[in-house]
């Protein structure tokens, strides 16, 4: 995902006199010539995918104009110094990451929730999974529990060919009995709560006995 391009320090001024001391940003330490420690901006919450760096932009206002030194808190415990940072997220989930803005007497926070996407599609598995040669009239079972997914899989769709005609199931196992020979494809669809989508299939040759 593309970051989002940094606003300029009047425009973070504006909003941070606007609404300091309304949404509880963090402060602490001493106090400047004015009595007031920078004022920290974040850049907003927003979304970014599982395994992809993404950068964070920070910004800030100080009234006296101090120089200022700028880390990021992420939940992993890291500590990455500098105004932007770039950062990846392995697993998907909501987390809080703060920017830090230091003046040398004094510093404050600002706190923003990265819900990190699942992007990752299912690793689907149909057991014993290699394509079959089988009697007409007889049932044939099908296995899918050997799926897995980074979070959760949510349902099994299979599609099954037959002859003129295709059916469909669902469940992480199944069973289906051809009545007329050939060769058919048997298709697994497994998806988790994101809606990533993985697949298998095998071919199924029914004799005519």
């Amino acid at each position: 995902m593309s970051p989002a391009t940094p606003p300029s320090k009047k425009l973070c001024a504006l909003i941070a006199l606007l609404v300091f001391g309304a949404f509880g940003i963090a402060l602490s330490g001493g106090a400047g010539a004015s009595g007031n420690p920078p004022i920290p901006y974040a850049g907003g919450d927003r979304a970014v995918s599982e395994d992809a760096a993404a950068w964070y932009y920070g910004d800030a206002y100080d009234e006296e104009g101090d120089s200022l030194t700028y880390s990021w808190a992420f939940p992993s415990g890291e500590v990455l110094d500098g105004q932007d940072v770039e950062y990846t997220f392995a697993e998907p989930g909501d987390y809080s990451v703060s920017l830090w803005v230091d003046d040398g007497t004094s510093n404050a926070s600002d706190t923003i929730t990265v819900t990190v996407l699942d992007v990752t599609a299912p690793d689907t598995l149909i057991t014993d999974g290699d394509d079959r040669t089988i009697n007409e009239d007889t049932l044939q079972a099908f296995d899918g529990t050997g799926s897995t997914d980074n979070v959760a899989i949510v349902s099994f769709r299979w599609l099954i060919e037959d002859a003129g005609f295709s059916a469909s199931r669902s469940g992480d196992t199944i069973s289906y009995t051809w009545v007329t020979p050939g060769t058919y494809q048997v298709s697994l669809f497994a998806a988790d709560d994101a809606g990533n989508t993985g697949s298998d299939s095998l071919w199924v040759t029914v004799l005519d006995v």
